[in-house]
Parts: structure tokens; sequence; C-alpha cells
């Protein structure tokens, strides 16, 4: 085992000090003490407060990126409401071929860390352009995309290799932001034997008809995420904005259905629990880097009051907690009391 990064005792204590939520129990403490600080006390409230560890805030002129799912996409709206430059809500995506339910806010979801990856290897690595036979052509005369957002659909080739191009010029901004946040969401992939690649949604019964031994199904392990992250942090050192910070986060939004044999409930535990661990672990190994609650917050929340009916989405009200949450950590000159997100995240 190797301990160089192990601490002392007397190193722990010094450390526990600054920590008010160290305990989660203590006997004849008040379970209903709306400011105790032990986690049985928070737990289950209407909104979790989690003692948040942010080693660093930023002024409000800064300029953030968001890439991932939920969080991402409901942080971009609350920024953006208070001013703050976002780069990854681009007025570029107002261009994308509309498809009957779809918005533009959901252009830049990117699932799984293998996704998030693709994308700044192809918007920052000029040696590494997006291959355009990653595009299938179906046979009623549509394109689709498998690396963008499913909820768009298939289109004409032209507006497809069009929205790809957007999305890689969107992407491209990453290296004028002072904060990226990446939100994690899943580790149930499916593959591209032909390209090699990770894709970003399950192939559609119309591809898989065009050629039925081209796509793989697996389960992205811990080491495999955490080599994406680290390749996406050598990137972002590579090109991005000198001083750059990293905020990383999980998604609290479960798998809708599971590819495995398992039960769903057992397929996302599993899914969110390496997703987890991997946060933390890159986390702790960058200077840069910090782990934002947001999955904590949902999970220990009042379950009543804090999901919507199809109990996948946190409510407008939670994701609101949230962002205030966020923004008063690391967010500076903001009133971060006055943030609300009235509709539940996009998933």
């Amino acid at each position: 085992m190797n301990t160089d990064d192990f601490l002392t005792f007397h190193e722990v204590i010094a450390e526990q000090k600054h920590n008010p939520a160290t305990r989660w129990h203590r006997e004849g403490a008040d379970a209903d003490d709306a400011d105790g600080c032990m986690a049985f006390q928070r737990i289950g409230r209407e909104f979790f407060k989690p003692f948040v560890q942010a080693s660093f805030s930023v002024p409000p002129d800064a300029r953030f990126f968001m890439i991932g799912s939920c969080f991402a996409r409901g942080l971009e709206c609350a920024l953006s409401n208070e001013g703050l430059a976002v780069l990854s809500l681009s007025k570029k995506f107002d261009e994308f071929t509309s498809v009957a339910g779809t918005k533009p806010l959901g252009a830049a979801n990117r699932y799984n860390t293998g996704s998030m990856r693709n994308e700044f290897n192809w918007a920052l690595d000029p040696a590494n352009p997006f291959p355009e036979e990653a595009i299938f052509d179906l046979s009623d005369g549509t394109s689709q995309d498998p690396h963008m957002n499913p909820a768009f659909g298939s289109t004409s080739r032209e507006a497809t290799l069009q929205h790809r191009k957007i999305f890689g010029e969107v992407v491209s901004e990453v290296v004028n932001a002072d904060v990226l946040v990446l939100t994690l969401g899943l580790v149930e992939i499916w593959f591209d034997r032909k390209l090699d690649l990770v894709m970003n949604t399950a192939p559609t019964m119309p591809m898989i008809r065009s050629d039925r031994e081209r796509f793989a199904f697996g389960r992205m392990q811990y080491s495999e995420n955490l080599q994406n992250l680290n390749e996406i942090h050598r990137l972002m050192q590579a090109h991005g904005k000198p001083g750059h910070k990293i905020i990383i986060t999980v998604s609290p939004v479960p798998l809708a259905a599971t590819f495995t044999s398992n039960d769903v409930v057992q397929a996302n535990s599993y899914s969110k629990s390496t997703l987890r661990a991997v946060a933390t672990d890159f986390a702790q190994s960058h200077e840069n880097v910090d782990y934002f609650p947001s999955y904590e917050m949902v999970l220990n929340s009042d379950f009543k009051t804090s999901w919507i009916d199809d109990k996948r989405h946190p409510q407008g009200k939670l994701g609101g907690h949230i962002m205030r949450t966020f923004v008063k950590h690391y967010v500076e000159g903001v009133d971060a009391s006055k943030i609300e997100l009235a509709q539940q995240y996009v998933a």
C-alpha cells in the first residue's frame, strides 16, 4: 500500500477543525435542530445543506463553460440569468434544425466521460478532427450523429454536418473559460467498433439494421472514466486559459433504462457509485479541480418534495437551492439568495 499521501494524526485533527460536518450522529443531540451540522440533523429536510469545500471563487466577470447533462444545463440558465458569461449557452445553437419537442438547451448534453473526451479532442486537437464517417446515413435519406444529443433525431446530412460544425465551434470556446464545469452522467456506453469510438447515445434501430456488427455495449470501468477525465485535464492545461479552474459533479438523474440484465435501480447504483468515486479521485489529483456535491444535495433532501412524478428529475425549487449554493461558494459579488430555477433539470 502506498501511504505517501496519508496524513499523520496531528494533520487529521488540524483538518477536522475546519470541517463542522464530520459526524453522522451523537447520542443526545436534537434531531430537530435546524442549525445542527450532524448528518442525521440535515438529511431528509426539504433542502439538504452540504458542507462545501470550495478552494477558489471567481469574480462576476468570469466566463464559464459547462458540459454534461442536467446540472450543467440548469447552471447555465441560473448563471446567465444573473448576467454572467456562459460560453456553452451559445446563440449558435439557435441555428440547429429543430425536431418536435426538442430545444437548443440540450445541445451540449454529453452523458459519459468518453463522449466528453471526444468533444474536447475534436475541438482542441488539430490532429484529431471529427470523423465525418461517424455520421450515419439512413435508408430514409436522413442522417444521424450518435455523438450528439439523441433528442435531435435524424435530419438531412447537410443539416447534421452543420450541427456538428456549430457544436465544434462552441466547444472550442472552452479555451476562453475561467471555469469548466463537468457533470458526469452514466457508465453504460455504446461503442462504434468500426471507428473505435465511444458514442454519446445508443444506436437507433435503423443504424443497427444498416450494420448489425458495428456496435457493442458495455459499462465503462472506474479506470477508464478516470483516464478520460485526466485527458480532458491535459487538453485544458495545454490549450485552456492560464489559471482556469474545473468543477466536477455527478448528475443525480438516474438511468432512464438499463441495457444490462440488472434491475435498473441496481444498474443505476453501480453507475453513480463508480462516477462518484471517480469524481473525488479526479478532484484530489489536481490542484485546480473541485468537487461540488449536487448529487448529495438531491439524494439527501426530502424525497417527497425533491422529485417530480417520474422520480428521475429534481423539482425546480430544489434545483434553485443547488444553484444558489453553487453561486454562494464560487461566484463573488452575486446575491445568490435571488436565484431560482423554475423548471426541473434537463436530463
